[in-house]
């Protein structure tokens, strides 16, 4: 009953509040920047707001509406000064609220404090720690107060600021214990033992590499270098029994992840990236770790033959290979890279045009032969001398001082403009039909779109990964790396979308991996079949989408709080910004409002 009678007044609150920040359209009052009304507001209502903060402390049991009103009020003043405190910190009258918070009176100062902290991180939409980076050299006493914990102050660990992917529903045990190992630097004879036990052991192998994500996520941070100890092991001591036993994708991963890949790579994490560019690139990460730890299994499996052909090996041409399942969604367009190019030429023909930089004689574009689809965009560039080979056929192309193209043992084919788009139009049309990557719809043995999605975004993130360690053969150019690298971001906001835009999607996805080490995901065979297509992909919607939508909220809270056992112990109720993620709960020093 007591619960029930506190949601009511919960709901209550939240209505009035709602109907004081809304206009008659039910409009916010903040849509628009009208920043010298609201400091009128606050300046007229200021005696008001402390007498409320003083009557709020002294108010009795039995005063439930007026206790409901008056925080109704301060939510509504507080939002008036966070939205002028955002523009304007150093106003007079913000001045003269912050000194009341400094003064910390009573109980009630540290609630609305904590509600003022939460409405930042939403207005500036960060998170609690870029939060504190940002006001850190600011001189904002009661913030200061609040944001600089002694516990954040002293560690170095990314993994106080940064929920990472970590395998807390699925074999937690099993990640500490190889935590424990790989943190207390091994020698290289125990490293050895740990790599043969991972090589038969899928959750142990998917365990030992989500250790180097983590270590990898260090460089998210401020002044750090490649752990030289590390990476020497690694280089000098065990990279043979990684190249055995995981391939040389695994150990061409590992080794990446220790010492930040190069610069070029999309992969290279450098402080202040944003989250959602630093998350994209870890759950590309976490897919890959997944799929190389099912070479840990005695017989290939369907995951496993995403990566690894019939005999756990890496294929010679990962381009054939993706051909044995085309059918699996998003691997026939990601796997085209005619297509690809194709669709790149088609953009700049279009933002030339829109902008009228389009000189027909000097715009025009070459097919390779009649036997390759591969084109060549030429505008206005002297190319003279050049020599290349196709991405696709390999035929050697030779262009001579007069801008004249030579296709070696074939004859080439020139279009203008108009044509190359009417054949690129033609050809995309024809192959879109047919693929079922085809966002605007969905294959038939499926339920969910947000299935197609996600299996979109999972083979995507195959193919951008492979594209970064050169390890595609066809895929050579900038255009290449830059379509898998939108179409991970694509597919992410598609996820967004289906989910309704909610806040830290990451976090459910890192939550899906992490019960994709569940036996279930064990299928033993080839993925050379449309029938084995559609038995994986309903494999994945019936068992991984259709059980964790209900409630995407609740599944993303529970990953956080699991987290947090994780990463703080006994030590998660002294770490306030577990209280501004609304993991910890303490009515005894936090009223809710």
């Amino acid at each position: 009953m007591r619960s029930s009678t506190r949601k009511i007044e919960v709901l209550l609150t939240t209505r009035i509040y709602t109907q004081l920040i809304l206009n008659e359209n039910y409009e916010s009052l903040f849509n628009q920047d009208n920043r010298q009304q609201w400091i009128t507001i606050l300046t007229h209502d200021f005696d008001h707001f402390k007498k409320n903060l003083n009557e709020i402390e002294h108010i009795t049991t039995d005063e439930k509406l007026k206790l409901i009103g008056l925080i109704a009020w301060l939510q509504c003043y507080i939002q008036y000064y966070v939205y002028v405190f955002k523009h304007d910190e150093n106003n007079k009258i913000i001045q003269d609220i912050n000194n009341i918070f400094i003064q910390d009176d009573f109980k009630f100062y540290s609630t609305l404090k904590l509600f003022i902290i939460k409405q930042l991180c939403q207005l500036y939409n960060v998170t609690f720690h870029n939060l504190c980076s940002k006001f850190a050299s600011r001189n904002v006493d009661w913030i200061n107060s609040m944001i600089t914990q002694p516990f954040n102050q002293r560690t170095q660990d990314v993994r106080h600021y940064v929920i990472l992917p970590t395998p807390l529903f699925e074999s937690c045990k099993e990640f500490k214990r190889i935590d424990d190992i790989l943190s207390s630097k091994p020698s290289s004879d125990q490293l050895r033992d740990l790599i043969k036990e991972c090589a038969t052991k899928r959750v142990s192998s998917y365990c030992f590499i989500i250790w180097f994500v983590h270590h990898y996520a260090r460089f998210y941070m401020e002044n750090i270098l490649p752990d030289t100890q590390i990476v020497n092991l690694i280089q000098d001591n065990v990279k043979e029994e990684l190249i055995n036993y995981f391939e040389p994708i695994g150990y061409q991963l590992i080794i990446s992840l220790c010492t930040n890949f190069n610069d070029k790579s999309y992969f290279q994490l450098k402080p202040f990236m944003s989250e959602e560019n630093l998350h994209l690139r870890l759950i590309v990460l976490n897919i890959i770790a997944l799929l190389i730890s099912f070479k840990s299994i005695d017989k290939i499996s369907l995951f496993g033959f995403l990566l690894y052909d019939g005999n756990k090996k890496m294929p010679t041409n990962y381009t054939e290979h993706f051909k044995m399942f085309n059918s699996l969604t998003g691997v026939a367009i990601a796997n085209d890279y005619a297509r690809i190019q194709m669709m790149n030429i088609r953009t700049q023909i279009d933002e030339q045009i829109k902008n009228n930089k389009i000189d027909e004689p000097d715009h025009y574009i070459i097919r390779c032969s009649s036997n390759c689809l591969w084109m060549f965009y030429f505008n206005n560039c002297d190319r003279s001398n050049e020599q290349r080979s196709c991405p696709l056929c390999k035929n050697e192309i030779i262009i001579s001082n007069n801008n004249d193209f030579n296709v070696i043992n074939s004859s080439h084919i020139r279009m203008n403009i108009n044509e190359a788009l009417e054949f690129i139009s033609k050809y995309i049309d024809l192959e879109t039909q047919n693929d079922c990557s085809n966002i605007i719809k969905k294959c038939d043995h499926l339920k969910q779109p947000l299935t197609s999605e996600f299996i979109n975004f999972f083979t995507h993130a195959i193919f951008l990964f492979l594209n970064e360690l050169n390890l595609i053969p066809n895929s050579t150019t900038t255009t290449h790396c830059v379509y898998f690298q939108e179409s991970i971001k694509k597919y992410y906001g598609l996820l967004r979308t289906h989910l309704s835009n909610i806040d830290q999607c990451y976090i459910w996805l890192y939550k899906l991996i992490n019960h994709m080490l569940q036996k279930t995901f064990v299928v033993k065979g080839y993925l050379n079949r449309r029938e084995k297509v559609i038995e994986l992909e309903k494999l994945i919607e019936e068992k991984l989408i259709l059980p964790h939508i209900k409630s995407v909220i609740n599944e993303i809270k529970e990953y956080k709080t699991a987290y947090v056992d994780f990463v703080y112990g006994d030590n998660k109720n002294f770490i306030f910004a577990n209280f501004v993620d609304e993991i910890i709960e303490d009515n005894e020093n936090w009223h809710v409002i």
